[in-house]
This record gives C-alpha cells, structure tokens and sequence, in this order.
C-alpha cells in the first residue's frame, strides 16, 4: 500500500468465506496458509501468471495492518512468505484469526489464518 492508502479491508470478503479477485489469471489462486492453525510459523505462497508489483500484509480482524511480508515488483512464478506471529514491530500477535491480503496488480485476494499461542 502506498502512502497515505487506507490499511482497512473489506470485509465482504471475510463474510464470504471466499478469496475475492477483481482480474481472472493475473495472480494465480493465493494459497492457503500451511500450516492452519499455526504456531510459531506458517507458509503463504502465491503464484504469479506474469511479473509485476504485489503487496502482501497481514491484518487484525478489525482491519488494522499488522505486518507487511513482502512488497515490491515480483517475476512470473511461485513466491512463497513465512509469518512467525510478529507485527512490524516484533511483538508477538495474540492468539486468534487473521487475515492475509495479496494485491497483485489489480487483482485482490484475501484469505483467514489461525495463531495458536
């Protein structure tokens, strides 16, 4: 997300149980987590079609950001994420369910997590 972009997400898609996506095929299927539930660590991969910039973050259920995994231009294929639990200050996340959000051009993807303490 750039400067000054709202860190809130929509929350159709929590209620939906499902990824959202606005473009077909630009990012592959965001994989779900693995292992979920975790503790301390879990994997999140995704596969892009074509190269270009992704941003991938984990957020509260409130829609707060909690920490930014990876962001930047990707190339075409398999990229994969290890969050352990910490927000971007290095405090540990309580136990409960987050969200994970992949924007990859203009293709949005969100996803639930389980953290186990």
């Amino acid at each position: 997300m750039g400067a000054g972009e709202c860190c809130t997400i929509n929350m159709l898609c929590l209620l939906s149980g499902r990824p959202s996506s606005t473009t077909a095929h630009v990012a592959e299927e965001l994989s779900a987590a693995y292992p979920n539930p975790f503790n301390p660590l879990t994997n999140i991969t995704y596969e892009l079609a074509r190269g270009m910039d992704v941003h991938l973050a984990v957020y509260s259920l409130d829609g707060s950001l909690v920490r930014v995994l990876g962001s930047g231009h990707r190339g075409q294929g398999l990229h994969a994420f290890t969050w352990n639990g910490l927000d971007r200050t290095g405090r540990a996340m309580l136990s409960g369910v987050y969200l994970y959000r992949l924007k990859a051009g203009d293709t949005v993807q969100l996803r639930r997590m389980i953290l186990v303490r």
